[in-house]
């Protein structure tokens, strides 16, 4: 699944840039198609300019993704044991609280040298962007 979200992110602001670089406005480059990237549902644009906005260097950017890529794969991995367990009373709230140590989890791992302290509230306005998305 790391793979997946690390060449769609790569993917994603690849796809991004190439459009801001386009000298018309919506336009291709002349002479090439642009083949359609299939994304994940979470991966949104609102979630790539939310990464963008972190200005990772390009040292960061591949720890960054094995990161978030891990908690992404560990989110959903959460969600499918809560939800064989089928204990409907708590899920939510059990979903709730061990997607929030998965987070937790995640800040420290970044907090850990990959981020500086002029990155993290662009960070945090991600991880606002990324739940909204995993929803």
């Amino acid at each position: 699944m790391f793979t997946m979200f690390a060449a769609a992110l790569t993917l994603s602001a690849a796809a991004v840039m190439a459009e801001e670089a386009a000298a018309p406005a919506g336009a291709p480059p002349a002479g090439t198609a642009a083949a359609p990237v299939q994304l994940p549902p979470w991966v949104t644009p609102d979630l790539i300019k939310a990464t963008q906005a972190i200005n990772l260097t390009p040292e960061q950017n591949p720890k960054f993704q094995q990161i978030v890529g891990d908690y992404v794969t560990a989110h959903y991995a959460m969600i499918q044991k809560e939800m064989k367990r089928n204990n409907a009373a708590n899920l939510d709230m059990t979903i709730r609280s061990k997607d929030k140590a998965l987070i937790h989890k995640m800040d420290d791992e970044l907090k850990g040298g990959v981020l500086t302290d002029a990155q993290w509230p662009a960070y945090e306005n991600y991880k606002k962007v990324l739940a909204s998305g995993l929803k």
